[in-house]
């Protein structure tokens, strides 16, 4: 639905998901903290920054205390968070979450996984709209 600019149907049906797995199985169960990291990101696709960010910080907070830090769904939560600091500019905030993200992808998903490179592009997107050209290249 969010693919589709269908946003509201979609806030609805995540915010459904979410409010029934903690209901069922607790706010710290990987699940829930997932449902609550997709809502995170759809409010930043809605360019809900101010909403956007308490709730992938706590996705990520209790991703990282529930799977550990170096486990890929803190990983992607990180970087999600990240991509929401490079959208409003905080740049001084998102570019150690996207090296801590990297880091971490490629420490547990090997330095060619897609979704380490993901996060290299992403980094390097940073880097390049700093004016940061030398250090935006591999």
């Amino acid at each position: 639905l969010q693919a589709m600019g269908r946003f509201e149907e979609a806030e609805k049906h995540l915010q459904r998901a979410y409010d029934g797995r903690k209901e069922v199985l607790g706010e710290a169960h990987v699940a829930t903290l997932t449902s609550l990291g997709n809502l995170g990101a759809l409010f930043k696709a809605m360019g809900r920054y101010d909403e956007a960010e308490p709730v992938l910080d706590k996705a990520l907070s209790g991703l990282d205390s529930t799977v550990g830090p170096s486990n890929p769904l803190s990983l992607a939560a990180l970087n999600n968070l990240a991509l929401l600091y490079k959208a409003v500019n905080k740049c001084d905030k998102a570019e150690p979450l996207l090296r801590r993200s990297l880091n971490g992808k490629t420490a547990t998903l090997g330095p060619q996984h897609t979704s380490t490179l993901n996060t290299v592009g992403n980094l390097g997107s940073l880097l390049l709209d700093q004016g940061r050209l030398a250090e935006a290249e591999p």
